[in-house]
């Protein structure tokens, strides 16, 4: 205080024994101010592990300076070693030091032809690097980690956890430096894991551990089969057939009667199955999902289906100004239904009844000039009761 009243010429004054203020002379601010010998001073932005006995050491830029000088030392001693007087880039890799150890590190700027003050310390340990470019996919055989190689450390250590903030269990312990891929195989279908990866190396027969990675997310996904059909085989079976699901080893396969807990399950490794002994006229519930040995995913959006006859395939020939129509054969009904309209989408008119399943064919007579749209069903009659299929394609003539 006596320098700045020296300075500026003030009076100093006790006020009332609780301090001393300074007269401010507001007309010598134009031509009086202090320079701050801290612009000179550098400033360590970064520290980083580049191998198990070295360390990065980056800085920012001081205007004037036209070199830089490193120094460090291991926390618990006081001299200071010097690892470069002439550093001309932003920062300088700090080599053959002892892993495990603490290390403090400093930086000063030359400039104006001497050298400043020192910067701030800062404090790093050597040891491994973190692990990085952690990557985690799903594959046959479960969920795989892989990460970056190195061949300066001892080892690895693999950590698993269900949330990402939770409780890390160690998964696995891989003692040599060439292994930088883990599948973990306990995983459940469907469920989100999480994560992380500790380096480690022997230094006097102990483990010296790198900080453990940030956390990195997986998931064994099985999606549920899709592309499913359903399409009546006899007048008591349906066809059911879907689209492979990727990593999927079966399928569970669920048909069940509308209303009721009544069901029939099958697990098959192929795409397709049947189920057998519906009941006529009944209607069911189809439904259908993929297994692995971590799981099974959901299941696909169901199908409803009517137990009823097979639908024919139709198919038609001209023939003397006559038109003859024919169907393949179905085993167990009672014959067909044929049905003529004038258009594609008009009013489709029952025109013939074929009794019989062996009788698979008609003729019918046609003018020309005309166009013919036919389509026929095949039918089951019990007692008073009549089941008929869908409607097979569309024929024209």
């Amino acid at each position: 205080m006596y320098s700045l009243n020296l300075l500026f010429g003030s009076t100093m004054k006790l006020t009332q024994g609780m301090g001393i203020s300074i007269n401010r002379y507001s007309y010598l601010e134009p031509v009086y101010w202090l320079d701050s010998l801290s612009k000179y001073i550098p400033t360590v932005t970064k520290t980083e592990r580049t191998r198990c006995t070295s360390i990065k050491v980056s800085r920012n830029e001081v205007d004037g300076a036209t070199a830089y000088s490193l120094e460090y030392r291991k926390q618990e001693d006081t001299e200071w070693s010097v690892a470069s007087y002439s550093i001309l880039t932003t920062n300088y890799t700090v080599t053959s030091l002892t892993t495990g150890s603490t290390y403090c590190f400093r930086v000063r700027a030359f400039a104006e032809n001497e050298w400043k003050d020192y910067s701030t310390e800062t404090v790093k340990s050597a040891l491994p690097p973190k692990p990085s470019n952690i990557t985690v996919t799903a594959v046959l055989s479960g969920i795989q980690i892989d990460w970056a190689t190195r061949k300066d450390i001892s080892g690895c250590i693999v950590y698993r956890s269900e949330s990402k903030n939770g409780a890390y269990t160690q998964l696995a312990l891989l003692d040599n430096n060439t292994q930088t891929s883990y599948t973990d195989s306990t995983v459940k279908a469907n469920k989100t894991y999480y994560y992380k990866i500790q380096r480690f190396v022997y230094v006097d027969s102990q483990p010296i551990y790198s900080e453990i990675s940030s956390a990195e997310t997986g998931k064994y996904s099985i999606s549920a089969p899709s592309r499913l059909s359903v399409s009546s085989k006899s007048k008591t079976s349906v066809s059911v057939s879907w689209k492979a699901v990727d990593n999927a080893t079966s399928y569970t396969v669920v048909c069940r009667l509308k209303g009721t807990k009544t069901k029939k399950i099958i697990t098959t490794s192929s795409l397709s199955c049947t189920f057998k002994g519906l009941t006529l006229g009944k209607k069911y519930k189809i439904k259908i999902k993929a297994n692995r040995s971590f799981g099974s995913s959901a299941y696909c959006k169901a199908v409803s289906i009517t137990a009823k006859p097979k639908t024919p395939t139709l198919s038609a020939v001209r023939k003397s100004g006559n038109i003859k129509l024919s169907w393949d054969k179905i085993n167990g009904i009672s014959g067909y239904y044929v049905y003529r309209a004038y258009s594609k989408n008009g009013k489709y008119t029952l025109i013939k009844t074929v009794k019989g399943k062996n009788n698979t064919s008609c003729s019918l007579r046609t003018y020309s000039s005309s166009k013919y749209y036919y389509k026929v069903k095949s039918y089951v009659k019990k007692g008073s009761t009549v089941y008929t299929s869908s409607y097979s394609k569309v024929f024209r003539v």
